[in-house]
């Protein structure tokens, strides 16, 4: 039985993040040597142009990761008698009856809780949840909130248990 009378701390997951910063770094350097060491004689084009490609958005990737998540001190996720908050998301707190329904469901292999936010409350919220919820729903992503696993220190289904728990304990009711 989960305690939803407490707050619940969600930390991120070092040794995810710092597998997440190598992988990027490797496959940012395998492509910057591609480009470095192309020749006419011993390459096609396609590999130049995948070398570039890879130099951009692996690098990117990497300077986005150690940017916005190694900084991170707060706790990633926090869930309280009053309501979720994901620092991913916005830097407040969602009321848990702004939240009208969860849904967890896998997407191209990757397991999520969507949260369907009431319409009338998302005004009252934070701007960037406002806008993430207004855009969610494109090129058949599903509609609402997601909230994911990766990068925590708990696995999906002890997330899912959670936030099941503290919608079902402090949520609208029915």
């Amino acid at each position: 039985m989960i305690d939803t009378a407490r707050t619940v701390e969600v930390k991120k997951s070092w040794p995810q993040l710092i597998g997440i910063l190598a992988l990027a770094a490797v496959l940012s350097a395998v492509s910057v040597y591609v480009v470095l060491n192309w020749s006419a004689e011993t390459g096609s084009g396609r590999m130049l142009l995948a070398g570039y490609l890879g130099s951009i958005v692996w690098t990117a990737a990497f300077l986005g990761v150690l940017i916005l998540y190694v900084p991170m001190r707060r706790n990633v996720i926090v869930l309280s008698p009053q309501g979720l908050s994901d620092a991913r998301l916005a830097p407040s707190m969602i009321p848990w009856s702004a939240i009208t329904g969860l849904n967890p469901i896998e997407y191209h292999k990757q397991k999520m809780i969507v949260l369907t936010l009431d319409p009338n409350a998302i005004g009252g919220l934070h701007k960037k949840i406002g806008a993430k919820s207004r855009r969610s729903g494109m090129f058949g992503a599903p509609k609402g909130l997601i909230v994911i696993s990766r990068g925590l220190a708990i696995t999906f289904a002890e997330l899912q248990s959670l936030v099941l728990a503290y919608h079902r304990d402090h949520g609208p009711k029915a």
